[in-house]
């Protein structure tokens, strides 16, 4: 089949363009604040875009490991949950933590990856 054009990641780059360059344009500061957060989200959805598939299986196998079972991703987070809350895995386990922290980690960069907590967090993970 033929690559369709434009691409997602294509049309997303040209609106983000866009928005980032009326920004800093003059007009009201009204407008230039919608059109920042306009851009920050367009800017989350690209990062969405780019990382989160490859978050998103990283997630799926820490998960499997640290459950012991084969289920979607979906159904790794509520059994999780459901073994948090029974208490039949203890928040103190390094696996738990490792899987938390690393989930954590992932999620900022997409969300906030300029939040200086990241970077904290990154530089001791080593």
């Amino acid at each position: 089949m033929a690559e369709q054009h434009p691409r997602a990641e294509q049309l997303l780059a040209g609106a983000i363009a866009f928005f980032a360059s009326r920004a800093a344009a003059d007009g009201s500061p009204r407008t230039a604040y919608l059109t920042r957060v306009a851009l920050t989200c367009l800017q989350i959805v690209e990062r969405e875009l780019l990382m989160g598939p490859d978050s998103d299986r990283r997630q799926h196998a820490r998960l499997r490991q640290l459950l012991g079972i084969e289920a979607s991703l979906p159904e790794l987070e509520l059994e999780l949950c459901r073994r948090i809350r029974s208490r039949d895995i203890d928040l103190s386990d390094p696996q738990l933590r490792c899987h938390l922290d690393d989930t954590a980690a992932e999620q900022l960069s997409i969300d906030n990856p300029k939040y200086s907590g990241l970077h904290a967090a990154l530089s001791r993970r080593g």
